[in-house]
């Protein structure tokens, strides 16, 4: 483990990217009058916290989720990543149902960026294009779940021996398109 204290500044500036992200997105929620919800996600590739807030309309929400990567960790070979997400999702279809019941069906673009494990490119820094889809279950009491997937389509740049880096496509972002992603949520009315 490493200490913050000896730390260099080069190494610092991955948790200053994402401490700035995080105070930034609190402001941005913080301000916005429309429906938003707080929660956490969880799936066998990653599990953190998310943020949702709704457009005017309500036809479209964005999402912002903060985590941990956890490609070999769960089987104990690595320790985890770091990833940001961000997703802009459009709600497709809504059915209402009794007792308060609002399923969603969801789609969207978005960007994702982080520190993580590739398959064979070992540790490094990816960024690129992802996508999401899935239903939302709301109900009448303040919470909600989610259940989807997300995929994406990005570079990953590793180091190599002496001072070298290799860029590939990251195939984890690929191959763990179909593992769901399950989130629930505390909704802010």
């Amino acid at each position: 483990m490493t200490n913050i204290v000896s730390m260099t500044p080069k190494s610092l500036i991955i948790p200053i990217i994402f401490l700035t992200i995080i105070i930034s997105c609190f402001d941005c929620f913080a301000d916005n009058p429309y429906c938003h919800s707080v929660g956490a996600s969880f799936s066998p590739k990653m599990c953190g916290i998310s943020w949702e807030f709704y457009s005017k309309n309500e036809s479209a929400f964005h999402q912002l989720f903060l985590g941990a990567d956890l490609y070999g960790v769960i089987d104990g070979r690595y320790p985890p990543g770091y990833r940001i997400e961000y997703f802009l999702n459009y709600d497709f279809k809504t059915w209402r149902g009794r007792d308060g019941l609002k399923i969603n069906f969801y789609a969207g673009p978005g960007a994702a960026a982080g520190l993580v494990r590739d398959v064979e490119n070992g540790r490094g820094f990816f960024t690129g294009l992802c996508g999401d889809i899935g239903l939302s279950f709301g109900f009448r009491s303040y919470f909600k779940i989610n259940v989807g997937f997300s995929g994406s389509l990005a570079y990953h740049v590793a180091r190599r021996k002496g001072h070298n880096y290799s860029v590939n496509l990251y195939k984890n972002g690929i191959l763990t398109v179909f593992y769901p992603v399950v989130g629930i949520r505390y909704v802010f009315k």
